[in-house]
């Protein structure tokens, strides 16, 4: 049972990714968004 589960995880992991890179081709904003938001809350994190 356990490798199952595993098999499971690992699967979604991989559609995870997959989906991101779909939406990335569907939406570039969206990546963009995305990347600007980890920008600016790095940018809020400094002293």
């Amino acid at each position: 049972m356990g490798s199952l589960e595993n098999e499971v995880k690992e699967f979604r992991e991989e559609t995870k990714a997959d989906m991101q890179v779909l939406f990335g081709f569907l939406n570039p904003n969206f990546a963009w968004e995305e990347r600007r938001e980890k920008q600016e809350s790095a940018c809020t994190r400094l002293p």
